[in-house]
């Protein structure tokens, strides 16, 4: 008896990886090119790359207008602290520093 019990766990256990595959693959291969393909979205993604934006980066830090944007911030910090709360933190090295000194 328990030889055919942990055969049905086995078979379950099959089936819920083979269901859980096949959602992921639906999802992966039909329904997120779906969406990508809509009128919306490709507006957006063509947005996004004029303004030097990589909308398939891993990580913002991976993006070409990085440097400028945490230039952009570490002025604004600068210019008003305040906005901010002195989180301990800092984008870059002079930033740091300002930050270090309080």
């Amino acid at each position: 008896m328990s030889v055919n019990r942990s055969q049905s766990d086995w078979q379950r256990g099959a089936t819920a990886f083979v269901s859980s595959a096949a959602i992921v693959a639906l999802v992966w291969l039909v329904v997120l090119p779906w969406i990508a393909a809509r009128p919306a979205v490709r507006a957006r993604t063509a947005a996004l790359k004029e303004r030097g934006i990589d909308p398939a980066a891993l990580f913002y830090t991976d993006l070409e207008a990085m440097p400028r944007l945490e230039a952009r911030l570490a002025a604004q910090r600068r210019k008003h602290p305040e906005a901010f709360w002195q989180i301990g933190w800092s984008l870059d090295s002079a930033d740091r520093h300002e930050v270090d000194s309080h």
